[in-house]
């Protein structure tokens, strides 16, 4: 009887998810495209430094998108970038393990990611892994030699070792 109802449960589920997607677009609810696009342009704000953020907030922003769409890649490396510059002691270490798990999920899909790359260094340095973070520094400044960004985090991973 269990199984039954179980199955009921699903086939009902089943051919009610094209009616409640549609409910989330009447509600004006972004879809995975469009969350990930938002991703892109929150992730390029915060390395620009315009925005003065909550870091918590920009983690749970990115971790929706990718909850929504696995494989959007500013939202990998935006929880990441998050999770590193949070000072709150509401960050554990399983939001350390999740940001290591996302941006080595980014550089799966983009190895020469050079942003990925230096965010990578930076959380391995975050936690005492320099020998890990310097190579990963290193080769963001090969990928991007124009990029200032990646001279400064070499720097840091550079002084990080002496």
């Amino acid at each position: 009887m269990k199984i039954k109802a179980f199955v009921v449960f699903v086939v009902l589920l089943m051919l009610s998810a094209p009616f409640l997607l549609s409910q989330e677009k009447e509600r004006g609810l972004p879809g995975p495209d469009e969350l990930c696009d938002r991703a892109s342009k929150r992730l390029e704000s915060l390395l620009e430094g315009e925005e003065k953020a909550d870091w918590e907030e920009a983690a749970g922003f990115f971790r929706k998108a990718i909850e929504t769409k696995s494989d959007c890649v500013p939202a990998l490396i935006g929880y990441g970038w998050a999770i590193n510059r949070s000072e709150s002691f509401s960050i554990s270490m399983s939001d350390y393990y999740a940001s290591y798990g996302y941006l080595a999920r980014v550089l799966v899909l983009e190895p020469e990611n050079p942003t990925a790359l230096w965010v990578m260094a930076d959380l391995q340095r975050h936690i005492s892994r320099y020998d890990r973070a310097l190579p990963l520094a290193q080769k963001a400044v090969e990928l991007a030699p124009d990029d200032p960004v990646s001279y400064t985090h070499l720097r840091a991973h550079e002084t990080s070792l002496h």
